[in-house]
């Protein structure tokens, strides 16, 4: 998937930082949603809206409203922006994504 949006905007920088990328103020944005128990929905499409409007009210700064931290984090987001093409650091590897729960 992002190896496919990367083609259609090459030119787009891809973040895992919310301050980078507000700051930039364009650009592809990742993070990730962690919705279940009483928050989720009958559907997947119902528990992606879910996410999207706990990360809308969660503007304008996400990162504060994570709830998960980690000091070595394995980011799979990471290692998908690699295998992509769309970032060539490894760090990507080790990223800590904004994560949103309802």
């Amino acid at each position: 998937m992002l190896a496919a949006v990367r083609d259609r905007d090459a030119a787009s920088r891809l973040f895992f930082d919310w301050r980078s990328f507000a700051e930039v103020g364009r650009g592809l944005f990742i993070w990730e949603a962690l919705v279940t128990a009483a928050a989720k929905g009958h559907s997947n499409l119902d528990d992606a809206s879910i996410a999207v409007a706990a990360f809308t009210d969660s503007l304008p700064d996400p990162a504060a409203a994570s709830a998960v931290t980690a000091e070595r984090p394995l980011s799979l987001a990471g290692a998908a922006a690699l295998w992509s093409g769309w970032v060539n650091d490894p760090q990507a590897l080790h990223e800590a994504l904004v994560v949103i729960r309802p």
